[in-house]
């Protein structure tokens, strides 16, 4: 039977890190604790994860190939880190790195910091930045990018850089068609169509199951011991249905709140913040956010599942950034 402790433990994640960051020196070592923790858990990853079973793909990434793996017998992980799943966080941490990352190198010039001390953070933010977006190109996770362009360019668009989501649009799809070859095209697009055919069947059976237990669900991590989805699969490939599912719709209405809420906050701390660089950061937090959303809805992170440290962490420097706030303004 799968361990159902994992949930409250993130919770207290949560709860943990709101109550400890209260002051803007404190959010801003949580941030860079954040940024840290990304980073080293792309390396994990890239050495722990299993080979893409994207066939079409792999022939361009063959430098996988020459990364070293290591198998880190972790539970629930036993044969390595699945791309998806990598990919799933990465897209969280991504955007707080580029825009963070960009913001300052604008700004350097004008920093009162000691130039060697401008220079060792502008290295460190590039082999961040670097490091993690390319361990996320080698996962071929389509969904994550796909979630990462478009959350991308759904921020651009309220604001005078409408023309940049666009640009990155066409860039991104032009990229994409060109690495795929267009011999290629048809066994992308069957493929893709078995995929779409396969979730139907899952999310099928994920409303069926809410509307046979609407009110608690089967339980947490019990979904994956459905015989027709099993522990290789996991989940239903659809974060909304995977957790009406599990925790019934009150937990469903719970957990879009929370979603809600945190946009609430993204939103509010970019309006309305003293700080100039808790706007800057809870911009690329909510993208992060926003491109995790949609890629749950073709996959899924279960909320009990343990790379959820990263989502939870994500939404406890929105809620703390948004406290702050509040405070300052009395």
């Amino acid at each position: 039977m799968a361990n159902p402790r994992p949930v409250p433990s993130l919770f207290a994640v949560f709860y943990a890190v709101v109550a400890l960051l209260k002051t803007e020196k404190l959010i801003k070592a949580g941030i860079i604790l954040f940024l840290g923790s990304g980073l080293i858990f792309s390396i994990i990853c890239i050495l722990g994860m299993i080979r893409s079973n994207v066939k079409y793909l792999d022939e361009l990434f063959k430098i996988s190939v020459l990364i070293p793996k290591v198998n880190f017998k972790l539970p629930g992980a036993e044969i390595g880190f699945h791309p998806n799943a990598v990919g799933a966080i990465l897209i969280l941490i991504i955007p707080l790195y580029f825009i963070l990352f960009f913001s300052y190198s604008r700004r350097k010039r004008r920093n009162s910091l000691g130039k060697r001390k401008n220079n060792l953070i502008f290295i460190t933010g590039l082999i961040g930045l670097i490091t993690i977006t390319i361990v996320l190109i080698l996962t071929q996770s389509r969904g994550s990018w796909i979630g990462l362009i478009l959350s991308s360019f759904l921020l651009l668009i309220p604001g005078k850089r409408k023309k940049w989501g666009v640009i990155l649009i066409v860039i991104s799809i032009a990229a994409y068609l060109l690495l795929l070859g267009f011999d290629k095209i048809p066994l992308g697009a069957k493929e893709a169509r078995g995929k779409i055919t396969s979730r139907m069947e899952l999310w099928n059976l994920a409303v069926d199951t809410i509307g046979e237990h609407p009110v608690f669900g089967v339980g947490m991590n019990r979904v994956r011991q459905l015989p027709e989805v099993g522990y290789k699969t996991a989940h239903v490939h659809n974060h909304l249905l995977h957790t009406g599912a599990e925790l019934g719709i009150p937990g469903l209405l719970g957990y879009l709140a929370i979603l809600a809420g945190a946009g609430f906050m993204c939103y509010e701390v970019w309006r309305k913040a003293k700080v100039g660089w808790m706007r800057t950061a809870v911009l690329g937090l909510a993208c992060g956010q926003l491109a995790h959303l949609i890629f749950g809805m073709a996959d899924s992170i279960p909320l009990g599942a343990k790379p959820g440290f990263i989502f939870w962490y994500s939404l406890a420097l929105i809620a703390a950034m948004y406290n702050y706030m509040i405070r300052e303004r009395g």
